[in-house]
């Protein structure tokens, strides 16, 4: 990959790199599932986020975790960053609740209009209700936020019936 820690979002073939034929952009303009996906590939194999171990994470979850368009198959999948392989399983779940109080990772898709983005729900604060008891790793600058900042930066209605799809990841 190369040194620019940016190179792997903005790259204007990365999809074609990757063999994906029907996809156009870039990661960093509609690639928040890829993006969140290797979020999750580099938390679950313990590997730091480097430049390399980035490229190399969103690099696997294009190729394995998306069709041709690069739209996300909500499939089970693995990857390989360096020497290691990950598998990630991808189940639907309908008590969101419960398996983020369980520890678990839920891997979320927002809509509202022609609006959608895809975030991690991977914590939730005790003493909030509503949207703002989820804490999210929102792959829109990586940053840390609650589900309610999360809707209200990409504009979208601050409810749950704005989460269209949930999966818990393993």
């Amino acid at each position: 990959p190369d040194d620019d820690e940016t190179s792997v979002f903005t790259d204007d073939e990365f999809y074609s790199k990757c063999g994906k034929s029907g996809a156009t952009g870039t990661i960093q303009s509609n690639g928040c599932a890829i993006v969140a996906l290797a979020m999750y590939m580099l938390h679950k194999g313990g590997l730091s986020n480097t430049n390399s171990n980035q490229y190399y994470a969103v690099e696997q979850a294009t190729i394995n975790a998306t069709t041709s368009d690069a739209d996300c198959t909500h499939s089970s999948f693995s990857g390989t960053i360096g020497s290691q392989t990950i598998y990630v399983s991808v189940s639907a779940t309908s008590d969101m609740a419960a398996q983020v109080q369980n520890n678990n990772v839920c891997f979320v898709k927002l809509e509202d209009g022609g609006n959608s983005h895809y975030v991690l729900i991977d914590g939730y604060d005790n003493n909030a209700s509503g949207i703002d008891y989820y804490l999210c790793a929102d792959p829109d600058g990586g940053a840390f936020r609650t589900l309610r900042q999360v809707m209200s930066r990409r504009g979208m209605t601050q409810s749950t019936s704005t989460i269209s799809a949930k999966y818990v990841l393993g």
